[in-house]
């Protein structure tokens, strides 16, 4: 095998960690990065290693930064800006809850009812508590 048909992938963290492939097959994975032969570099992908180009990650670690919020918490964020839209929880449905079709709206993405009562739990507990 040339130097040319390996690729070099570095672990995503701090620590080594093994890449396995279905045919038993393992090789470490460096923070630092590892010369990857070919069969590795799906399971590596998909292990989380990023490609090394040019003696450096392709993306630069940030642990400084903020967590990225669950669908739950967006939910939340968009049922706290329905409420604010409509002038208060009084303004919602029979039911008492937000309508799952304005909720998608202000959400900007797809939700099902479950979730939606999941969150509106949350919502309804912090305005309580407030």
């Amino acid at each position: 095998m040339s130097k040319s048909e390996t690729l070099r992938f570095c672990a995503p963290g701090d620590e080594p960690i093994p890449v396995r492939t279905l045919s038993g097959h393992s090789v470490m994975v460096s923070p630092d990065g590892t010369d990857v032969h070919p069969r590795f570099r799906a399971a590596a992908v998909t292990a989380g290693c990023e490609l090394v180009s040019g003696g450096a990650r392709r993306s630069k670690k940030t642990p400084d930064a903020p967590p990225t919020p669950s669908k739950h918490d967006l939910i939340c964020e968009a049922i706290v800006k329905l409420i604010e839209q409509k002038g208060g929880v009084d303004q919602f449905g029979d039911d008492g809850k937000p309508d799952v079709r304005e909720l998608k709206d202000v959400a900007g993405f797809g939700l099902s009812a479950s979730e939606r009562d999941a969150a509106w739990a949350d919502v309804k507990k912090s305005l309580d508590e407030a």
